[in-house]
């Protein structure tokens, strides 16, 4: 497993921090002073703005940019591609970061909020300690934007995030074109990337005369590149547009990215669940909005995407209709751009380079972005085994898929996706459709390309002078699709409802113990028969109170086969685990790492040495004194007794052993959140529409709830 990270943040200092080190990587970072290896730069904005940022803003970009390097610098483990229910990947963080306003970061509500909204984007586990920030930046915290008349830009509908992509240039084009004033925030990592959204907004300005300033931040960090995915981006990105925003009084910030990107349904195990980027999804959106929210205090501050609802090929054409077509091949859509040479600005081998090339095509504007500026071809270039070759294998199986699907058969097929980004919006009916006509949009424009490469390069796939492992030769040899397809069957096509689930073969949703395990049956599947688990203990409390939120200590009761007490959930009344009790499995028992909280300190394990010795000498001194027979000097041994005695009996059990040292309700979140998980992947290897449903309806915390949309009735007796 990944190692736990200790990250120390802007001189904070190891010492004392036993407690919380332990069985942790120390990971030291700094942006506060000069040779600090996190680089935050947000000086000299009184040239543009004249105005200082609040402490609060810049405390928020500070942990974005902690937050940011610690996700480059774990490297997930790579057992993540290998297809497997189970996902080993999941890093843990715990950062001990001084801030300037402590007494706005150290509310629980803002730790849950902070903490809630970095799992939902990298499901990774985060835990925060902040303290007084007692040291300042060596120059006043100001954010460079450059050398720009800012005034005519106050007040602005939305600040925008360009990221000098695709998707976020035709957001850029659409409000250029409109004649919108635009206010372009980009996160500066590298200077090639910097130049290139520079030249972007240079050549929109020209192009449409509208008034645009660009803001680009610089944040980097120097040496920590080991993890390529960096699902934290978009919260940094997110952060630097919230403190702009907040300069201009802007009501909001707005991301362009594609719906079919944002919502990112799992193509296969490559990008399965937490595996496939939640950078734009509409929960996600959803949190940081509440986050940032909380932040400003500014209950009204808005997180949006205008296009969730279009396909790439979509927004590709919408380019193209505002006259700006040939600015495409200024855009860059690959996710290796660090490791391309100047003259080749995509490597043709991920996927979104397929994305991005498919979809170019698609909407005739092939033209605008000739195979030359690809490493690889997309379409024929050979790939290597593993991630090059199983993405252009599943990228085509997955459209595949969808364009062979009746719109009811994708409503239940991908039941839990629709229902988890449908409930961000007021009709959950009427935009779960809508995806689904999207998906079926893309899946159409996916599969007419195909068809038109292997006819293009047919001559050369029957001379063979294609590489086997070539997309082209992949998807003429229907390798898409595991084996030779045989004629789908004709399934007539009937509009969708996703606000009523199908009825079940019996006509109810069962999950129910009975006799030493638990049988199961949903929708037209079951029954099924499953062993006792705890997690299903768990799940079946949840489902026999829908909604309804029931604390994680409540159910760590009921994980033991026992119903819980008022008694049995007040912080101070945890019971002990039985000594006898066995896990059901290995894999089932929860990981205990200590946390922050707790009712009072307690001792590591070198605390606890030193405090077992001084309790002998001082039993020692005792006894000398008692045989000269010295009252004064008994007392005081007796006193010294007693007291180091009653500290280490508070870190120990009866029969001497440590007491845990974790916070009983942290230790309590971890624990059930586990024992959900595994019985969730015990649930998919037999019905994985299950499997979906609930893992979509299970919302996880400090409280558990079983919130289903939409609704489900069980049988739970």
């Amino acid at each position: 497993m990944i190692q736990a990270r200790l990250v120390l943040c802007s001189g904070a200092e190891a010492s004392g921090r036993g407690r919380l080190a332990r069985g942790r990587k120390l990971l030291n970072l700094d942006t506060l002073r000069a040779g600090g290896n996190t680089h935050l730069k947000i000086e000299n904005v009184s040239k543009v703005f004249a105005k200082l940022l609040p402490p609060r803003v810049v405390d928020l970009l500070e942990i974005a940019a902690y937050v940011y390097t610690a996700d480059c610098e774990a490297s997930r483990e790579r057992a993540w591609m290998d297809d497997k229910a189970t996902e080993p990947w999941s890093r843990d963080f715990r950062f001990v970061v001084p801030v300037r306003d402590l007494d706005f970061w150290a509310q629980p509500e803002i730790s849950h909020c902070l903490n809630d909204t970095l799992s939902f984007l990298s499901s990774d586990v985060f835990e925060f300690r902040f303290e007084q920030l007692h040291k300042e930046r060596p120059v006043q915290p100001y954010l460079e934007i450059g050398d720009v008349d800012h005034r005519p830009f106050h007040k602005i509908d939305r600040v925008t995030m360009f990221s000098g992509g695709l998707d976020s240039f035709a957001g850029a084009v659409e409000a250029a074109a409109n004649g919108s004033k635009i206010v372009a925030v980009s996160h500066r990592p590298a200077p090639q990337t910097h130049a290139r959204q520079r030249n972007l907004c240079r050549l929109l300005r020209e192009r449409y005369g509208a008034p645009m300033m660009h803001v680009p931040v610089l944040v980097n960090k120097h040496g920590f590149d080991q993890e390529s995915t960096q699902r934290t981006r978009t919260f940094l990105f997110a952060a630097l547009g919230a403190a702009v925003a907040d300069v201009l009084g802007a009501g909001g910030i707005r991301f362009y990215e594609n719906g079919v990107t944002s919502l990112n349904w799992p193509l296969a195990q490559e990008v399965v669940r937490s595996r496939a980027s939640r950078s734009t999804h509409p929960e996600a959106l959803q949190w940081l909005q509440e986050f940032l929210r909380l932040v400003l205090a500014r209950p009204e501050f808005v997180v949006d995407n205008p296009f969730v609802f279009h396909t790439k090929t979509e927004v590709v054409a919408s380019i193209a209709a505002r006259g700006a077509s040939d600015l495409i091949q200024h855009t860059c859509s690959c996710v290796h751009t660090m490791f391309q040479p100047k003259t080749q600005w995509h490597c043709g081998r991920c996927g979104q380079c397929i994305d991005r090339r498919i979809a170019i095509l698609a909407s005739g504007q092939g033209q605008r972005d000739t195979g030359d500026d690809y490493v690889s071809d997309v379409f024929a270039g050979r790939r290597k085994e593993g991630y090059d070759r199983n993405i252009a294998v599943n990228y085509p199986r997955f459209a595949g898929e969808l364009h062979r699907m009746s719109e009811a058969e994708v409503g239940s097929a991908y039941n839990a996706e629709l229902v988890r980004a449908a409930r961000c919006f007021p009709r959950v009916g009427d935009t779960a459709q809508q995806f689904i006509d999207m998906h079926k949009r893309h899946a159409a424009a996916v599969c007419a390309v195909l068809a038109e490469q292997v006819a293009a390069h047919s001559e050369d796939l029957v001379a063979g002078k294609i590489d086997r492992s070539s997309l082209v030769a992949m998807v003429a040899g229907q390798e898409h699709f595991g084996r030779a397809a045989a004629e789908p069957e004709t399934v007539r096509s009937e509009p969708v409802t996703v606000s009523a689930p199908p009825a079940a073969a019996t006509g109810q949703n069962v999950f129910a113990k009975r006799g030493r395990g638990w049988t199961v049956a949903f929708e037209r599947y079951g029954p099924l028969d499953f062993d006792d688990l705890h997690g299903f203990r768990v799940i079946g409390h949840l489902l026999e109170h829908k909604r309804e939120r029931v604390p994680a200590l409540a159910l760590v009761v009921v994980a033991r086969g026992r119903p819980p007490s008022a008694e049995e959930i007040r912080f101070s009344d945890v019971p002990e685990p039985d000594p006898d009790e066995v896990a059901d499995s290995m894999e089932e028992t929860a990981v205990e790492q200590p946390g922050f909280g707790g009712r009072e300190e307690r001792l590591d394990d070198t605390e606890r040495r030193d405090t077992a010795r001084r309790l002998r000498l001082a039993k020692q001194q005792l006894a000398r004194a008692e045989l000269r027979g010295d009252q004064t000097e008994a007392a005081s041994a007796s006193k010294d007794v007693a007291g180091l005695a009653a500290v280490l009996n508070r870190d120990t059990d009866a029969r001497g052993r440590s007491r845990a040292l974790d916070d009983e309700i942290e230790h309590a979140r971890k624990s059930v959140s586990h024992n959900i998980t595994y019985a969730l992947n015990v649930i998919r290897g037999e019905c994985e529409p299950l499997w979906r449903h609930l893992d979509g309806s299970i919302r996880k915390g400090y409280d558990f709830t079983y919130a289903p949309s939409p609704d489900h009735d069980w049988i739970t007796e």
